[in-house]
């Protein structure tokens, strides 16, 4: 499909997945293009709006081929002919790289200009990889989803500290950035037996959701390995009927974080240093020494999320950027 023009919507198959790109008006840098499966009596009705489903797929799907997205998950589950009421959007990241919560908002707005999408019934699910992007795209837009479902997951600075196995850092930054989420229903599930991400990457995540409000319920699997994904999507009816069910009515949120009041050059420990640049709300930092660069959008609580999560704050002795988990740097000005 050519880069600079809408979708066919008109033309894609009503309960398949069809393969998109993003048009080059809204085209990301952190990926480009995604499956889409339109519900079975979409072009009955042109006036009907429908309910959306945002999948995000795990680790082990990443790259740029797509019919890796379809092997796992609600991926899956379309493919194995499941009909799901709901227009359903799969993006896929690229390789050897974490869900960048820019991309998913460029798909999602693709989608929402060229598909009858219901706003009040948006729904955001995915597994692994895909559960910790999930709470990223949470943290950054909290007022666009009627409920949030990881699953076999965690945050994404969980993520990180276990690669570089390091303490997993505190809680009161994923607090602050998910504090718009009070009344908004998560189901979280995990396997107690899952060898590749712990439980306790979810259990964390329930006592967040807890303190903030969130109207959040846990489904805890005596036995079950790393693919709780299968038992929740797949054998549990109950989870889409309670997904279905919920809607969106408070699209409120409060003041987020400044990004020119936190732009400059921050070093820490190691010889670890980020170079913050504002780009609008946003902030974009490149590391050093590995060179690795990140777009980050504004959360609560003077927090930014890109891949992971950052929180920004001023001492007596000046600015601090702190990766939970991952250590702080300061400002090289003081």
């Amino acid at each position: 499909m050519p880069r600079d023009t809408a979708l066919p919507i008109q033309h894609a198959c009503e309960g398949a997945w069809q393969a998109h790109e993003l048009p080059a008006a809204i085209a990301s840098e952190f990926g480009h293009h995604f499956l889409l499966a339109l519900p079975e009596g979409y072009s009955a009705d042109p006036q009907r709006a429908w309910p959306l489903v945002v999948f995000l797929h795990g680790r082990g799907e990443w790259g740029d081929d797509l019919a890796r997205v379809r092997s796992q998950g609600v991926g899956a589950l379309i493919d194995g002919g499941v009909k799901l009421p709901a227009i359903v959007v799969a993006p896929q990241t690229p390789e050897n790289q974490m869900w960048q919560p820019a991309f998913v908002d460029a798909v999602m707005r693709c989608v929402q200009a060229n598909c009858r999408v219901d706003a009040s019934r948006v729904y955001l699910t995915g597994l692994s990889m895909g559960a910790m992007g999930s709470l990223a795209l949470a943290a950054t837009f909290p007022d666009r989803f009627a409920a949030i479902a990881p699953i076999a997951g965690g945050f994404p600075n969980d993520g990180m500290s276990r690669f570089y196995n390091v303490p997993l850092g505190a809680l009161d930054a994923w607090q602050a950035a998910l504090a718009a989420l009070r009344g908004v229903p998560v189901w979280v599930a995990h396997g107690d037996a899952d060898d590749i991400v712990p439980i306790e990457f979810s259990q964390r995540v329930e006592s967040v959701l807890q303190a903030v409000g969130a109207d959040v319920r846990c489904v805890w699997m005596p036995g079950v390995g790393h693919d709780s994904w299968t038992a929740t999507y797949r054998d549990t009816p109950e989870f889409w009927r309670w997904l279905f069910a919920q809607q969106r009515t408070d699209a409120s949120r409060s003041a987020t974080a400044d990004a020119a009041a936190w732009a400059g050059r921050y070093r820490g420990e190691g010889g670890v240093s980020g170079e913050l640049t504002a780009e609008g709300d946003r902030l974009r930092v490149r590391w050093q020494p590995s060179g690795i660069g990140d777009l980050l959008l504004p959360a609560q609580g003077d927090c930014f999320v890109g891949t992971m999560l950052l929180r920004f704050s001023r001492d007596a002795h000046g600015r601090v950027v702190e990766l939970p988990g991952l250590g702080a740097l300061r400002d090289v000005a003081t």
